[in-house]
């Protein structure tokens, strides 16, 4: 990282490895100084070189950090989180050993499979996943039974779910339960929702 600003959130996340559920926690209880005060929100620019940062009482070293990305394929049952306090099976499981603190890039849902990006680069990882940037993901579908032509229709015309309006970018049939889908959206449990919607189980997602 260069010496230039970044928000207090992501030069913690990647100082310290805390989980942004705890981070928030110190937070609220201001043990988290910049330059000896409590600041007022996290998402506040700092220059790591020129502000002195305080954790719980220890001070954070101002030294870079090297920015790792990697590929991390999600197994089925698996929680897309860092910080499960209910202690079920995630993702943090496979990565605790990495020498760096890192986070995945949005999120896959638990019973889904397939390709999730691991980092520390909270710039990166925001601009991927950001709606403006419309960044497209590519999944493939198992229904548990046959989709008709005009729910098939509807994946590209469009359809209203409870949170807004949805139309995939491009869709494919395999053949009448196999589908691949392409998106440029992030919202939670997006695809299953979908279906969901229209009458049908997702049966596998990757």
């Amino acid at each position: 990282m260069s010496s230039s600003h970044v928000s207090l959130e992501t030069w913690l996340s990647l100082k310290t490895g805390l989980s942004r559920r705890r981070i928030y926690a110190l937070f609220k209880e201001k043990k988290i100084l910049v330059n000896g005060n409590p600041p007022n929100q996290l998402m506040v620019d700092i220059h790591p070189k020129k502000d002195t940062l305080h954790v719980n009482g220890e001070k954070l070293s101002s030294e870079s950090v090297a920015y790792v990305y990697y590929k991390f394929h999600k197994p089925h049952n698996v929680l897309t989180t860092m910080d499960d306090p209910q202690g079920r099976r995630s993702v943090a499981s496979y990565l605790s050993k990495l020498p760096t603190s890192v986070f995945p890039v949005g999120r896959l849902d638990r019973y889904s499979t397939g390709l999730l990006l691991i980092t520390n680069d909270g710039h990166w990882a925001n601009r991927l996943m950001h709606p403006q940037f419309h960044i497209p993901k590519t999944y493939t579908i198992r229904l548990n039974r046959p989709i008709t032509k005009s729910h098939f229709s509807r994946l590209t015309t469009g359809l209203l779910l409870d949170d807004g309006p949805f139309v995939c970018v491009d869709a494919q049939a395999q053949d009448k339960q196999h589908l691949l889908l392409t998106i440029n959206e992030g919202r939670n449990r997006l695809i299953r929702r979908v279906f969901e919607t229209l009458g049908y189980t997702v049966e596998k997602l990757k």
